[in-house]
């Protein structure tokens, strides 16, 4: 049930205009929060919801924009024969309230059942039950939507890997002037530091931005070798940092199909994805499960994910999952 910004709301006008600016994205949901402020989300936080759901694409660089993603029509493992509709989804498509649209039309059509799943905060979860797995082809082409048997299976399939993602950083220092913080890799935190000479992750908090860079050559003054310096966003450094240290952050249950990541070193925008659209639900906190490396480290928990993405996950990052029987 959302609660303050109604998310399919949001989905439908963003769907109408497909493109467009980050202001005029910030203004949407503004407008949608209205006056209660107990309630109102932030953008960004707003974006990266609809990011992970395969809703929209969002380029975070420069000026920033967003465009809304294709329909697609995308079979789930272990789901009894259901097909999850993602993407543009504009205000005839689907109406939750009245069970009606384009989409309720082919279903009826085809003989089929459009299933409703509410979720907290994002946009409501279109789930259609199959009587056989050419009827997904088909109800794409009443659509006009791409159908593909698992999506999730086509990103993973895709994934950079973190040493690929490196080189195309920016290689330049942190900006002069503003204040420095260190990632710590065992509290997931950042902390003010004096000097930014050692090796490790930095950010700082620019007038525009947060920027962040890897500091990837110890400095000393036994040597006159450059620092090197490497911005990348924050999930890809954190995760080379994770990298040069060993660490082993990824939990999985190979029964339960369930992946664990910790909430403050989540996973990049294109993994996140890959993991939700398992299910076509964004990931919830656990706080019933303990991480084996850190008991204090808060984790969330992507359900329904196939052994093989998983491990594809883990690879592109560079990580060896621990393999988790959680009662």
């Amino acid at each position: 049930m959302n609660v303050g910004l109604d998310y399919d709301v949001l989905l439908a006008y963003l769907s109408e205009r497909r493109t467009g600016t980050w202001a005029a994205f910030k203004d949407a949901v503004d407008w949608l929060n209205g006056v209660e402020a107990r309630n109102r989300e932030i953008a960004w936080i707003a974006a990266r919801r609809l990011e992970d759901l395969g809703h929209i694409e969002v380029n975070w660089e420069g000026g920033k924009s967003w465009a809304i993603c294709p329909t697609v029509v995308t079979l789930l493992s272990r789901s009894g024969g259901r097909a999850l509709v993602t993407g543009s989804r504009p205000a005839d498509f689907y109406d939750v309230g009245s069970s009606s649209g384009i989409l309720e039309d082919a279903a009826e059509e085809l003989d089929l059942y459009v299933e409703c799943v509410p979720q907290f905060r994002a946009p409501t979860t279109l789930l259609v039950q199959l009587n056989n797995f050419d009827q997904a082809d088909e109800l794409a082409g009443h659509l006009g939507a791409r159908c593909t048997f698992n999506v999730s299976e086509d990103i993973a399939s895709q994934l950079p890997r973190l040493v690929d993602y490196l080189d195309v950083g920016t290689r330049r220092e942190l900006p002069i002037g503003f204040e420095a913080e260190k990632f710590n890799s065992e509290s997931l935190e950042f902390e003010i530091v004096d000097e930014t000479e050692s090796t490790g992750l930095y950010r700082t908090r620019t007038y525009g931005d947060v920027i962040h860079a890897l500091n990837d050559v110890k400095s000393s003054s036994a040597t006159t070798d450059p620092v090197h310096w490497n911005r990348l966003p924050r999930e890809y450094a954190v995760y080379e940092i994770f990298r040069w240290e060993g660490q082993r952050v990824l939990c999985f249950d190979y029964e339960k199909m369930c992946l664990w990541v910790p909430k403050d070193a989540g996973l990049p925008t294109l993994h996140s994805r890959c993991a939700t659209l398992c299910s076509g639900r964004l990931p919830e906190g656990d706080p019933e499960f303990t991480h084996p490396t850190e008991s204090s480290w808060r984790c969330i928990r992507y359900e329904n994910v196939p052994d093989r993405i998983a491990s594809r996950i883990a690879e592109s990052l560079s990580q060896e999952m621990i393999e988790v029987n959680a009662q």
